[in-house]
């Protein structure tokens, strides 16, 4: 990730906390590190939120704030996530929001080694997505990620439902193999990625080198079932011919990309999560311009499962 400018990131900060603080006497709230997830402006998808969430975490147990999370966009997280041993839900008319007891944080886009800098005693709205444990002096409470997640999230009910019917279906043990193709076979429109290419038979060769790799994970695992998750409907469809795959039903969409989740179209997305999360071994196969992408890594790190990246330039 490329850092922005610190100054013009404290720009920001001074610029939302005029915009969205009020100018009133404190109002004696206790001391928070509120997570906002609102909609002000790109959060990333699933996983981003999830590391920003948990790096959050430890960097208020570090600096004495009582850690909250305002995450309403474009859904309530409770709908697919719910507190487990620490509750972080907050009332909105419970958020301190004077500008004389309250300072905004904008980590988008940076490293947040202003973070190791910063004196206040004031609450602080935070908006990042990124594991800050891995620059900053100041987060690092625990080493732990998944015993962090695990402290924080667990399914709701609807989520959990879901996740039993699946482990019935998929009957016994397995292991997970992640394609994050973005737009390369055309059917992901994301951000500035593009087609492979106009000729259909490039995208044939590319789809044919995927599978490849798929068989080999199921000839180094046998017995087991292989889940097969990607962004791509395309490739779920060729991979879910071969009888020892398991594809979770479902449309791909990313969370900045989508509006408000009105029928639970992001419920598969928590679904790939958790069930990669309990697959035995994780497999992330990158060919070419695919997306190097962390969300099936973090995934794994939820229940300290084996973790394998596969990459090939071809």
């Amino acid at each position: 990730m490329k850092s922005i400018c610190p100054h013009k990131h404290a720009f920001k900060d001074l610029w939302l906390g005029l915009r969205y603080l009020r100018f009133k006497p404190n109002s004696g709230k206790p001391r928070i590190g509120l997570m906002r997830v609102d909609g002000r402006f790109y959060h990333g998808g699933l996983n981003d939120r999830f590391k920003g969430a948990v790096s959050w975490w430890n960097y208020c147990q570090k600096n004495g704030l009582d850690f909250r999370s305002l995450y309403n966009h474009p859904f309530d997280l409770t709908e697919y996530v719910v507190p487990n041993e620490y509750d972080w839900r907050i009332d909105e008319k419970d958020i301190p929001d004077g500008i004389f007891e309250t300072r905004i944080f904008y980590g988008r886009g940076e490293k947040g080694f202003r973070l190791d800098r910063l004196k206040t005693g004031k609450s602080i709205w935070y908006y990042g997505n990124i594991d800050l444990g891995k620059y900053l002096s100041c987060v690092p409470y625990t080493a732990d990620w998944g015993e962090v997640f695990r402290k924080l999230f667990r399914p709701s009910d609807l989520v959990g439902s879901h996740l039993a019917r699946l482990r019935e279906e998929i009957g016994g043990l397995y292991v997970a193999a992640v394609y994050r193709f973005q737009n390369l076979l055309g059917d992901f429109p994301e951000y500035h990625y593009e087609e492979l290419a106009a000729d259909a038979d490039a995208v044939v060769r590319f789809m044919a080198r995927a599978l490849e790799e798929l068989e080999k994970v199921h000839d180094e695992n046998p017995g087991l079932r292989v889940l097969v998750t990607s962004d791509s409907s395309k490739f779920l469809s060729e991979a879910a011919k071969r009888d020892y795959v398991f594809v979770i039903p479902g449309k791909v969409e990313h969370m900045d990309s989508s509006g408000r989740d009105i029928d639970h179209t992001q419920l598969k997305s928590f679904l790939d999560y958790f069930m990669i999360a309990e697959s035995q071994k994780v497999y992330s196969i990158v060919i070419g311009k695919m997306y190097r992408s962390e969300f099936p890594e973090y995934a794994a790190k939820i229940y300290n499962r084996p973790f394998i990246r596969r990459r090939f330039d071809d």
